[in-house]
């Protein structure tokens, strides 16, 4: 996707004008049904739209062309949340843990967005997760992230 149209995708989506993002993002995917990006914000539009069902069909596409990108499997599993399936929340949600262990997720560029982020990611886990019955694993991976999230703030590295 090129930078003009995310730019205008991301604008749309700060006037909350989703009816102009479903008929954006179609366009371009009739032009490329691979562009991973595109289905993602599909589906977030999709999801702001409260149809969760073709939203999940797009999060799906989206993850099914990357299946590296934590972020995908972070907002699924807000949809998920949103409508109380506690036990596929949680599953996304280890999901995007895993993932941003591995790729940089505490990237410098946009901390105060990051933190934000963080910070709901792990609210939403811990409700998910009295909701689903935890299990020693997530439970473990929980405490690791939070871990990982305090000794990143205590480094300052949210301050650079």
């Amino acid at each position: 996707m090129d930078e003009q149209s995310r730019k205008l995708i991301e604008e749309l989506f700060g006037k909350e004008d989703y009816n102009e993002i479903l008929k954006l993002t179609d366009t371009l995917l009739s032009r490329d049904s691979q562009e991973e990006d595109l289905h993602l914000y599909k589906a977030l539009c999709l999801k702001a739209m409260k149809n969760y069902e073709e939203s999940l069909k797009s999060f799906d596409q989206s993850i099914f062309l990357n299946p590296h990108n934590g972020i995908t499997f972070y907002s699924k599993g807000n949809l998920h949340y949103e409508n109380e399936k506690w036990s596929l929340a949680v599953q996304c949600y280890n999901q995007a843990i895993d993932i941003n262990a591995k790729v940089n997720f505490y990237s410098k560029e946009n901390p105060n967005f990051l933190i934000k982020e963080y910070e709901n990611a792990i609210k939403h886990y811990e409700n998910a997760l009295k909701n689903a019955g935890s299990i020693p694993t997530q439970i473990t991976k929980r405490k690791s992230s939070i871990e990982t999230y305090e000794k990143l703030k205590a480094e300052h590295v949210f301050d650079k």
